[in-house]
């Protein structure tokens, strides 16, 4: 049975990396569990550590880009068990990684956590018969790190951002990196709901492709939307979305505009807001929310979701998340799939 081990991106800030042992472990778990591959090990040589893994068959190159767009993902061997041979990656696609890392702003979420969180999603997925690309929902997007993440994985991506200047921000330095980077795009504003001018809610929309053929035929999409998250359902289709993934803030604003409600407590938007959520998310789909455990405990931000309709995945590996960013933050993370 062939045996390989994962470098662990070196890349991580010094308080993640140490944490982050648990939580690579969970989501490399979570991958083979979805390949039907034997259960995952960490390993030490030379005081170096190493995520450890063995596969009935060779990685495919298929299984090679599920391996390179894990989180913790720096480098793959293959071992016979006295040397390390280097492995290649698979193909990534059009939207490159370092779109996540160029923008530096206070609050901003690790995007080595933000990819943790969209592969915990994505790999408890339950399947479709076509072969698509996934649909993401940011409800809570601030700056797009969540999107961005997403676009890297070859998704359509789409946040709601209550907070005028984030999306405006967002739009801009986006527009600005396909500029650079030569990517065939098109842009548009365009109304998603309201009956006037003054109700009127719009979303920057983008379409990208690597030609002019896959942009009129078949190109990669992102849409900004400038609106409350409690409103979900009236911007987005019925069961439009496979992945619902946020960090919630943890000073929270929601509500209409003229009526603003500011909260600390993550439980009193989840419940507001989870039935819009369910709404737009389809049958099987999964949810995924991280938050500051320091203010809340997991089992009472389930009950909103479960009351709702989602099923909370509290087994193990989802139940090994949790830990520390700072002093006043603990951070966790939740998983949910959608029932019918």
């Amino acid at each position: 049975m062939p045996r390989y081990l994962i470098l662990q991106d070196p890349g991580h800030n010094r308080v993640y990396f140490n944490a982050s042992l648990g939580m690579a472990t969970a989501e490399l778990s979570v991958l083979c569990q979805s390949r039907h591959w034997p259960a995952p090990t960490d390993c030490e040589l030379a005081g170096i550590r190493y995520l450890q893994f063995d596969t009935p068959e060779p990685l495919n190159a298929a299984d090679r880009l599920a391996i390179a767009q894990l989180s913790a993902s720096y480098a793959l061997f293959s071992t016979d068990g006295k040397q390390l041979t280097p492995e290649p990656f698979g193909n990534t696609h059009l939207i490159e990684d370092k779109i996540s890392s160029l923008q530096k702003y206070a609050g901003k979420t690790n995007e080595h956590f933000t990819r943790l969180m969209i592969n915990m999603a994505r790999y408890a997925l339950e399947p479709t018969v076509d072969d698509r690309p996934l649909r993401l929902l940011d409800p809570v997007a601030g700056r797009g790190t969540t999107l961005f993440e997403a676009l890297t994985l070859g998704m359509h991506a789409t946040g709601i951002e209550l907070e005028s200047r984030s999306v405006h921000e967002t739009q801009v330095f986006f527009k600005k990196f396909l500029e650079q980077e030569r990517i065939k795009h098109a842009h548009k504003r365009q109304r998603v709901a309201g009956k006037n001018k003054q109700e009127a809610v719009f979303a920057e929309q983008f379409s990208f492709a690597g030609d002019k053929k896959s942009l009129a035929q078949s190109p990669q999409t992102l849409s900004l939307i400038e609106g409350d998250t409690l409103r979900a359902a009236e911007f987005c289709k019925p069961n439009e979305f496979d992945l619902l993934v946020g960090d919630l803030p943890y000073g929270i604003a929601h509500g209409n505009k003229g009526q603003v409600h500011t909260s600390r407590n993550p439980v009193e938007l989840v419940a507001s807001a989870a039935p819009g959520w369910h709404r737009v998310t389809r049958t099987g789909g999964v949810l995924a929310l991280a938050w500051n455990a320091h203010l809340i405990s997991r089992q009472a931000l389930a009950e909103p979701l479960q009351a709702t309709g989602f099923r909370v995945l509290h087994h193990s590996p989802y139940d090994q998340l949790i830990h520390r960013v700072d002093n006043a933050i603990r951070r966790d993370l939740i998983v949910a799939v959608k029932q019918d």
